[in-house]
C-alpha cells in the first residue's frame, strides 16, 4: 500500500511537471522554432555539402547563421526580461 501511494504522488508530480513544460511562453516557444529551424537548415546544408552542392548548401549555411543570430536576439531580450 506505502508503494502504491509513493507510486501514485510520483504520478502526480510527473504530471504536474509536465504541464507546466507545456505553459511555456511565447517568447521561449519563438526561440525554440527558430533553432530548430537553424539547425535544420544546417543539416541541409552539410547534406548538399557532401553532394558536392557548394552554392545551395552556402545558401542553407547562411540561412542557419541568420536564425541562429535572430534566436539568440530573443534568448538575450528573455534573459534581461
Amino acid at each position: 500500500e506505502a508503494e502504491y501511494e509513493s507510486f501514485e504522488s510520483d504520478w502526480e508530480s510527473q504530471q504536474q511537471i509536465r504541464e507546466e513544460l507545456n505553459d511555456k511562453p511565447d517568447e521561449l516557444k519563438r526561440y525554440e522554432d527558430k533553432l530548430k529551424k537553424a539547425i535544420f537548415d544546417y543539416s541541409r546544408a552539410e547534406g548538399y555539402s557532401t553532394k558536392g552542392e557548394h552554392i545551395i548548401a552556402n545558401k542553407f549555411y547562411n540561412s542557419s547563421e541568420s536564425l541562429c543570430e535572430e534566436a539568440l536576439e530573443i534568448l538575450q531580450k528573455l534573459l534581461h526580461a
